[in-house]
């Protein structure tokens, strides 16, 4: 893929101060000041490609953000496919040896016939990753596009895409064939859980005009996840008056219908392919 594609407006960042954490693994940052509350990520790189994550995650560090109460992570995921990057070669750097989000069962991370860079990384940040309560992985997409939530197929991930109420495009999918995603993993993807996970495409990978769209996805998630007694005060509580929503369809064409129910708001639906 060519820089056609994808031109790079941005300026990738050096994330090498961030190497080492408290958590004691490389690049997740986990803060805690005592108060009870939930354990809340803030994920980065998930594909080495994808730098609108990694825009937002290194601000945060730098200003220091911590939460009021609860734990707040803020984490970048494939470092090795990241320092990689080749703007000539933008799809090059999406991962090493596989894709980091196609890992995530327990039959998987625990195979230990199993060896890649990326297994190795997934295995490391899993302890972290298995406390979280509330996680935002956010990445960019391949296609020029208005941003995104990609849901899930759970009524719970359903809910949660409303509540943030931005973007306005909700995809509710099945996850994908290939291998299950970090948002689907375990009490993320389990209805009975109250552990939840959404997965946001920010715009076009590279694009300029999309680090804004990322950073708005950061002030609605982490100030509303550190201090819920704003919610409870109105402002970022309040869902949006329109929504869009489209099933994704599966590998063989066909309309995923999974015990999801119909959004009922289709205001925006134009937006959707």
């Amino acid at each position: 893929m060519s820089t056609e594609n994808y031109p790079i407006e941005v300026q990738f960042p050096d994330i090498s101060a961030h190497e080492q954490s408290s958590s004691g693994i490389a690049y997740v940052h986990s803060f805690d000041l005592g108060v009870a509350g939930p354990h809340v990520m803030i994920n980065a790189l998930t594909h080495g490609n994808e730098v609108c994550g990694a825009i937002v995650v290194d601000e945060l560090l730098r200003r220091g953000l911590r939460p009021r109460r609860g734990r707040l992570t803020l984490a970048f995921a494939n470092v090795d496919a990241y320092r990689r990057f080749d703007p000539a070669k933008p799809d090059a750097a999406r991962f090493v040896d596989q894709d980091f989000n196609r890992v995530w069962t327990p039959a998987v991370l625990d195979d230990a016939s199993r060896n890649s860079s990326e297994l190795a990384r997934a295995r490391a940040m899993r302890p972290v990753i298995d406390s979280v309560d509330a996680l935002l992985d956010l990445h960019s997409m391949h296609e020029k596009s208005k941003p995104l939530i990609v849901a899930g197929p759970l009524q719970k991930g359903i809910d949660l895409a409303v509540r943030l109420g931005t973007p306005a495009t909700v995809i509710c999918d099945e996850g994908h064939p290939e291998g299950r995603r970090m948002r689907d993993y375990e009490g993320f993807g389990d209805p009975a859980s109250a552990k939840n996970a959404l997965l946001i495409e920010c715009g076009p990978l590279g694009a300029k005009r999309r680090r804004g769209g990322a950073r708005h996805h950061r002030a609605l998630s982490a100030a509303r996840r550190c201090d819920r007694r704003k919610r409870s005060a109105g402002g970022l509580a309040r869902a949006p008056t329109a929504r869009a929503a489209h099933r994704a369809r599966d590998a063989t064409g066909r309309r995923d219908e999974h015990g999801l129910p119909l959004c009922r708001a289709l205001y925006g639906a134009r937006n959707l392919s």
